[in-house]
């Protein structure tokens, strides 16, 4: 997929549309998410140019004032799990430009819907986990019906996780 660009164009579609089609769903069967992530990218990018080129435009344009904002929300929710007692690190978690564009399909919209997130890693137990997803609710309103127990049920690859929207400040 790296050197798809060399190959002609009827051969990259076909290569492209494979891979959304099996490989990508083999990676994700397999945990190994940030190929899944990458392929997903590189065959988007091959399918819709135009719209992979806009997406790509409207993030970066966003990045400036972005990683301000995101480094204010990292700091909040890193102090609030060292007064919980938590030990867990706090990163920014970009969303890659193939999930930007199945939202946008997803919501019949043309807008790009690009939010914040937060990826923390909890260095602890399990009931860690849940704490730290309190030291987050107690900050921020949940949204309802977004969000994701792995841990009580875990994906049949092993992951195990919690995910969670909030709404932030700024919406």
């Amino acid at each position: 997929m790296r050197t798809l660009r060399f190959q002609p164009a009827h051969k990259q579609e076909r290569t492209a549309r494979a891979t959304l089609e099996v490989l990508t769903p083999l990676a994700n069967r397999l945990g190994l998410q940030v190929l899944k992530r990458e392929l997903e990218d590189v065959a988007f990018a091959t399918l819709h140019p135009a719209e992979h080129d806009q997406i790509v435009q409207v993030v970066e344009s966003r990045a400036p004032s972005r990683r301000e904002h995101l480094e204010g929300l990292r700091r909040q929710v890193h102090s609030d799990l060292r007064s919980a007692r938590i030990k867990a690190t706090v990163d920014p978690h970009p969303r890659h430009y193939y999930s930007i564009y199945q939202t946008m399909l997803e919501l019949g919209s043309r807008d790009i819907h690009d939010p914040d997130r937060l990826l923390v890693v909890v260095a602890g137990s399990a009931s860690d986990c849940y704490i730290a997803l309190g030291a987050v609710h107690g900050r921020w309103h949940p949204v309802p019906g977004r969000f994701k127990d792995f841990i009580a049920a875990p994906k049949l690859n092993g992951y195990q996780s919690l995910h969670t929207t909030v709404i932030g400040p700024g919406d």
